[in-house]
């Protein structure tokens, strides 16, 4: 259970990491100022450069936020759950 736990932790942060990163490039390509066209400014750069827009820059970060919102709430619920405890066949109050 904890190996879960760990592991739902992980893609939490990252999922964060990732819906941080597309809002503020999102944010970026609503201010024409700033760059000519659509710069991708990324310190995650595994999705490429090619065919962005501000319009889905906006899919990817909606995208991106459901699935954090999603491993958030399956993170909280991990955190209720315990281990049930086994029962043994000998209990204290029989054993004097």
């Amino acid at each position: 259970m904890k190996k879960i736990k760990i592991v739902f932790m992980a893609l939490f942060i990252i999922s964060l990491i990732v819906s941080t990163d597309f809002g503020f490039n999102f944010l970026w390509t609503l201010i024409p100022d700033v760059n000519d066209g659509i710069a991708v400014r990324t310190f995650i750069n595994f999705f490429g450069d090619s065919l962005w827009s501000c319009e889905r820059f906006l899919k990817a970060f909606e995208i991106s936020t459901w699935i954090t919102l999603g491993l958030l709430i399956v993170n909280v619920v991990l955190s209720f759950v315990r281990k049930p405890v086994k029962k043994s066949g000998n209990s204290d109050l029989s054993v004097r």
